[in-house]
Order: structure tokens, then C-alpha cells, then sequence
């Protein structure tokens, strides 16, 4: 499915809802071997991102694609990979976490010049232009900074009951992004029961797998608000391998854009679990 174009409509007016001016910014992220790069190949619809064979990373530096005109994924290296390794990639995604860029189109005069500064254009980029003197324009940057990340996901692997590292990769995302802009996705629907239940036919769960499935997703969302102390809607899962319900996922995304969405969906008891 393309989805370049999908709920094109919507996603504008999520947009300047939030009144932003740029790309939604949407970071994967995940342990080694969940199907980070896949998912961002099944949304693209596409092979762009290289996948890993088995547990074998294959993302080694954080990378960015661009889904259709309004949207842009941001693959990232995995955990589990070793403790050296995992410092190394943590602070890939920290850094990940800590871009920023110009809220809003502003002019700031400078010797009775006019200079207009673009809303994506960098801190790097503002800094150069010396002819306009660097204390003006780094005064005048600092105060319409934001963080460029909108939305971070966590790649779950439907398959394992371990969420270990994942744990210790969500308590990194949240120093860094706004805790209710973090998603769960667990991937590998298909084979999340050892691969019984799968229909190959259809290329969907039966009931019992759909079942499992959906009970997981309620039960990685109480584990989340108990050992993490962060509540997050139901996760949504999926196949990126198989193509199965890669459209709810990228509903997710849509969907947690507006903020006035989202307390609205704070209403509904599907959204929210409480802890046993």
C-alpha cells in the first residue's frame, strides 16, 4: 500500500493544528532484530532501509526518509548489541533527540537590514552567516528553538516477553521528547505465538492469534505504566513482513499528530489501561 499520499487531507489539518512548518519528525526505534528498518520499508512501501539478517544489526548510523510531503522517518541504530555498542547508539539517539530547529519564519533586523530566517534552517547553518553578526543571530535563534522530533516510536518484537531493553531504551526517549508523544508498535504479528495462528492465506491472524494479540498489546501498556511510571495508549500491532496492519500503524502516527485528539482519546477506556 502507498501511503505517500494516505489521509493526506487529515494530516494537514493536524498540521497546522500544531501550527508546524515543517516535516513530522517520527524517530524508530527499537532492540536489534525487532524490524525497525522493515516497518519503515513496509511504510514506505519500498526497500530503502537495509534489514538486518536474523539478530544481526544492519542500521548502523541514525538515517531519515521521507514519507510522502509531510512526513519524515528516522531510522535508528538497536540495542542488544553489546555494552559498548549500545553506549555508542544511545548517544546516537540522544543526539537524534536533541536536534533542533526555528519555530516559526521570523525577520530580525541587523544594521537596519532585513534577514529573513527560514523555519527549518539550522542553528549551523544561522550561525555562518557572519555578515550579520553571530551574537544577533544566535540571541535571536535561541529563543525560537524546539526540539525537531515530534513523535518517537518503540519497536516491540511480538514474539518475545522480554521488554528489558526496551525499558531501558524508553527511559531514554522520554528525557527527551514529551512522554505523550511516544508510541508502542509491536511488530512481528505473525509470528508473535511461535507462528501458530498465522493464516498464510490471508496473510492475518485467526481468532486465537488476534486474540493473543490484542491481550498483549494491553498487557505491554500496564508493564510500560508499572516499570517505566509512563502511560501510553495501546500499542497497535502488525507484520511489516507480511503487509498486516501497517495501515493502523501509520493511523497511529496520524492519529497522535493532534494534540486535541489526544485528550479527547484520554476519554475513551480503550486508550487507557489502569495498572493492576
Amino acid at each position: 500500500m502507498d501511503f505517500s499520499t494516505y489521509k493526506t487531507e487529515e494530516i494537514i489539518e493536524h498540521l497546522k493544528a500544531i501550527n508546524l512548518i515543517k516535516p513530522y519528525d517520527v524517530m524508530i526505534a527499537g532492540v536489534t532484530g525487532t524490524g525497525k528498518s522493515s516497518t519503515i520499508n513496509a511504510l514506505l512501501n519500498r526497500d530503502v532501509a537495509k534489514v538486518g539478517l536474523g539478530a544481526e544489526p544492519e542500521t548502523k548510523a541514525v538515517q531519515d526518509y521521507a514519507l510522502g510531503q509531510f512526513i519524515r522517518l528516522w531510522d535508528t541504530p538497536g540495542l542488544g548489541d553489546g555494552t559498548e555498542q549500545d553506549k555508542a547508539n544511545t548517544q546516537d539517539i540522544s543526539n537524534l533527540l536533541s536536534r533542533l530547529y526555528l519555530a516559526w519564519n521570523r525577520h530580525y533586523k541587523n544594521n537596519g537590514d532585513q534577514v529573513a530566517v527560514n523555519s527549518c534552517e539550522t542553528i549551523r547553518s544561522i550561525l555562518k552567516k557572519e555578515n550579520y553578526g553571530e551574537l544577533r543571530w544566535r540571541n535571536a535563534a535561541f529563543e525560537n528553538l524546539e526540539k525537531m522530533l515530534d513523535c518517537a516510536i518503540i519497536v516491540i518484537d511480538g514474539s518475545s516477553k522480554d521488554l528489558g531493553m526496551a525499558y531501558n531504551l524508553l527511559e531514554t526517549i522520554k528525557a527527551g521528547i514529551n512522554p505523550t508523544k511516544i508510541l508502542i508498535a509491536i511488530n512481528q504479528a505473525d509470528i508473535a505465538m511461535k507462528g501458530r495462528g498465522w493464516n498464510i492465506e490471508t496473510m492475518a491472524p485467526g481468532e486465537e492469534l488476534l486474540a493473543f494479540l490484542q491481550e498483549q498489546a494491553l498487557s505491554i501498556q500496564r508493564r510500560i505504566l508499572k516499570t517505566c511510571e509512563l502511560q501510553v495508549a495501546v500499542p497497535t500491532f502488525y507484520s511489516a513482513a507480511y503487509g498486516y496492519n501497517v495501515d493502523k500503524l501509520m493511523d497511529f502516527i496520524v492519529d497522535n499528530m493532534n494534540p486535541k485528539k489526544n485528550e479527547t482519546d484520554e476519554t475513551d477506556e480503550t486508550q487507557v489501561v489502569p495498572p493492576n
